[in-house]
This record gives structure tokens, sequence and C-alpha cells, in this order.
């Protein structure tokens, strides 16, 4: 989840933030191993997932070798943490509003007090980005942000913060408008429209009729 502005703006920042990836995971192992447990089979999947990656980086690429385990790093990092906390979903909802809050607020942010001019451009593609980089990445951390805001809701019972924190979210790929991002965000805000029992049975209907 680090901020994409880091590499081109504060290159120490972004180095203590790769640093600090190596101790969050020594920690996990940590708690596995006082827990007794063993990773879920999900995690085993994301582990297994990410190993190709590397095996094929290693072989097609192996300049950006280190980028791609710094990123599995942070990938199995988070995927163990949300598995650990899975048994208490309210520390972990708690957490994820945080975590998205910070990075969404601060591109909506850096948006507003940038646009159209943008916080940097970008080496060698010359991509005009924001705190959470180029405008085409937005809608990973949105889809997060809003999925950890609605659950935060139904645990919590509350609605301004997460409402906030959705349409922070929106604003940041509205105001920027990548037509892929919006595209995206239009058909995520149907899914969450449709009443959650006819979103179950609506492709039973379809298949049926064949």
């Amino acid at each position: 989840m680090k901020p994409q502005c880091l590499e081109y703006l504060w290159p120490v920042l972004d180095a203590a933030f790769d640093a600090g990836r190596v101790p969050s995971a020594l920690f996990l192992i940590f708690l596995y191993i006082r827990g007794r447990r063993v990773p879920s089979k999900l995690v085993w999947v994301q582990a297994v997932l990410q190993g190709w990656f590397l095996l094929l980086t290693y072989m097609r690429n192996p300049e950006r070798l280190w980028g791609v385990v710094i990123s599995t790093v942070s990938i199995l990092t988070v995927a163990c943490a949300v598995d650990l906390f899975s048994a208490r979903p309210a520390m972990l909802t708690r957490g994820l509003m945080g975590i998205m809050e910070w990075l969404i607020y601060g591109n909506l942010l850096s948006i507003i007090l940038t646009y159209p001019h943008s916080l940097y451009i970008s080496v060698g593609h010359g991509q005009h980005c924001y705190f959470l980089g180029y405008r085409n990445g937005f809608f990973q951390y949105a889809l997060l942000a809003i999925l950890a805001a609605m659950l935060y809701s139904h645990i919590e019972k509350k609605k301004v913060r997460p409402l906030c924190l959705i349409a922070a979210s929106y604003l940041c790929i509205l105001i920027t408008w990548s037509a892929t991002s919006v595209a995206a965000l239009m058909a995520v805000s149907v899914l969450i429209i449709i009443p959650s029992q006819k979103l179950r049975r609506w492709p039973w209907r379809h298949f049926c009729r064949f």
C-alpha cells in the first residue's frame, strides 16, 4: 500500500518504506508460530502465484527482479495479515479503514491542490501523477477503500465515516477522469446498488433459460 509518489519525490522515504516490510513480515511469521497456526489455503495459492511471477521475471526480465521481490513480500504480508486477523473482523476492518483513509484522502488532497498540472511527472513516461501515482491506477485503491468502508459500516453500524471515504474514492477517479477506471467504478456501483438477494439469484435465472 505504498504511495507511488515516494519513489519520485522522496526516495529516502521510499527506501525506508521498503525496508519496513521486512520486520512486518517477520512479525507476522512470529504471530503464526505463537498461535501455532498454518496459513490458509488462499494464502498458499497467492504464494504460488507470486512465486510463478518471480520465476517469469527472472527468466524474461531479470533487471526488474528486485522490484517484483519487494512487491511479493508486500502482497504476501497483506494476505497473511488478513488471514491472521480474519477471526477479529472488527479489528481488521478498523485497520483497513485507517490505511485506506490516509491513502485516499492524501490522493484527493494532491488532486485538489495540483489538478490539472499534477503533483509530479513520471520520468520516462511523461505521465501526470498524483499521490497514488497515475490516474489509471486509482481504481485498485478505490475498490479496496469502498469494500473496507462497506464492511466498516456493516460491523460498526456507522455511516458518516464510511460514506466520506467512498465519496473521496469516487472523486479521485471522476476528477482525473480515466475512462478505464470510470467504467470499472460504474460496474462496482451497479453491484453495490443491486440488493444482495437479487444479485445472488440473477445468474441462475439467465442460466435456466438455456
